[in-house]
């Protein structure tokens, strides 16, 4: 048997839930389209074999942002592995289970789609999954060091490009250690609640606001990380700051004559 929290609060509504992922959306979706036109078209020469490669994880990463939030929006109920939509696929009566499990078959009615009355299976599934994730995500930073280190050895490149590969590889790391590093707290959270049959739809409702916020802060690292994407964002800042400044100081010239015309005047 489950512990429930006595305590009831706005936050652990699921009117709190909908709202927060709306405004998640009104960010996410004008800053996902500004980063994809920065790397299509702020890439410069050096960077471009792996222009599209970054472009194209920014694509899916937006699009699940989007489906996660807007489309979807899930309001969850752990430890139970049950749950129900909120988002706009609801609106045009998509059943909670075609959203969740597209290939399950099973008869459904009511708003809350239960996927197991077993926790550990999800449990062991996610756990699974972060190990397939993480392992694969190790072998590809050792196989990427590995290759740095042997062209810093054995090739002919310039020390200005070999400098360039190190910078890069290392804003990588940083862009992909960012929002894995955010969504562990709330994972652990998950696994706390259902190891200990916990139940506390508040801290369930940021913990999974946190969670759909991964993508949104891995976007805004790539525009932070990377020199030429944050001097596009900056520089641009910087622009307009200059016209304003240029505007004040062209007015100010004028307003001096005609001070000094109206002071010659006889009275």
């Amino acid at each position: 048997m489950s512990n429930c929290s006595e305590q009831y609060s706005y936050w652990s509504t699921s009117e709190f839930m909908s709202l927060a992922f709306h405004v998640l959306t009104i960010i996410e979706i004008p800053t996902h389209i500004f980063v994809g036109y920065v790397i299509v078209f702020k890439t410069p020469s050096r960077m471009g074999n792996v222009k599209w490669y970054m472009f194209n994880v920014h694509l899916w990463s937006a699009i699940l942002d989007i489906s996660f939030t807007f489309l979807v929006t899930p309001y969850f109920i752990f430890p139970a592995t049950a749950g129900y939509s909120l988002g706009v696929f609801i609106w045009f009566g998509l059943n909670p289970a075609i959203q969740d499990l597209p290939t399950l078959r099973c008869f459904y009615t009511g708003p809350v789609f239960v996927f197991t009355l077993d926790s550990t299976v999800v449990a062991r599934v996610t756990m699974f999954k972060l190990i397939v994730e993480f392992t694969y995500l190790g072998i590809l930073v050792y196989l990427t060091f590995r290759s740095l280190m042997n062209q810093t050895k054995h090739a002919a490149l310039s020390k200005n490009t070999l400098a360039l590969q190190k910078k890069f590889f290392s804003s990588i790391i940083i862009q992909t250690v960012i929002p894995f590093a955010i969504i562990i707290l709330p994972i652990a959270y998950c696994g706390y609640s259902m190891s200990s049959l916990k139940y506390n739809q508040t801290f369930n409702n940021i913990a999974f606001i946190i969670i759909s916020s991964h993508g949104l802060i891995s976007t805004i690292a790539i525009l932070l990380i990377h020199e030429p994407y944050r001097k596009t964002l900056f520089g641009s800042c910087q622009m307009k700051n200059r016209v304003t400044a240029t505007s004040s100081t062209a007015t100010q010239p004028n307003l001096s004559a005609r001070d000094t015309i109206r002071s010659a005047r006889p009275t």
